[in-house]
């Protein structure tokens, strides 16, 4: 079956790309408000560049405009990315409620600050794994317009607990979890290995 998306409405499009790109990694993004700090999930993330090391998501707008995260970047330029594991992704879902700037989903989910070493914002300290950014540049794209959002990682914070030789991470102790389409999660816990091949071994 083909779908023509220019005859899809927004919520369509929307549907079937979130329905298809399974599953995401979420960036939990914490940033430095007016009145208090604010975390909040966006599940439109990834790696950017390695040299330097840059991350990106994309913020789309809220029922009232721009989203808090948004706008403190806009006013600090720094945030942090906390990655997401199972032991706390109930509060992750529920710091994406709509709520006022001057509340903190810190305080009203029951997260925990841990202050940060490069940056203003607190990261979350229930993450296993912090990156503190520092803004490197926002694109606006679409009519929403969506605002992708870099950062360059000016620090990785990281347990040592899931830190292995070469900086390689455990991923079964990070338990990292991704999100699927409606209510669903997914939680990585079963793998495959694969072998890469190089192309004289495929002759």
């Amino acid at each position: 079956m083909q779908i023509d998306p220019s005859k899809l409405n927004e919520q369509e499009k929307y549907k079937m790309l979130i329905g298809s790109i399974l599953p995401r990694p979420i960036a939990f993004v914490s940033t430095k408000g007016k009145s208090c700090n604010n975390v909040a999930p966006f599940s439109f993330f990834t790696c950017v560049s390695v040299n330097p090391p840059m991350i990106g998501f994309t913020a789309m707008p809220g029922p009232y405009g721009d989203k808090d995260t948004l706008r403190n970047i806009r006013k600090t330029g720094e945030f942090v990315v906390n990655i997401v594991s199972k032991n706390f992704v109930d509060k992750v879902s529920d710091a994406s409620i709509d709520s006022p700037p001057e509340i903190s989903e810190f305080e009203l989910v029951g997260l925990h600050e841990k202050k940060s070493m490069m940056v203003q914002p607190p990261s979350v300290a229930e993450s296993k794994i912090q990156f503190e950014c520092k803004l490197h540049k926002i694109v606006e794209l679409g009519k929403g317009p969506d605002s992708f959002i870099i950062g360059e990682v000016v620090l990785f914070q990281v347990d040592e607990d899931i830190l292995m030789d070469r900086y390689r991470i455990q991923w079964e102790g990070l338990e990292p979890v991704g999100r699927m389409a409606g209510n669903l999660y997914a939680i990585c816990e079963n793998v495959i290995s694969i072998k890469r091949k190089r192309y004289q071994g495929l002759k």
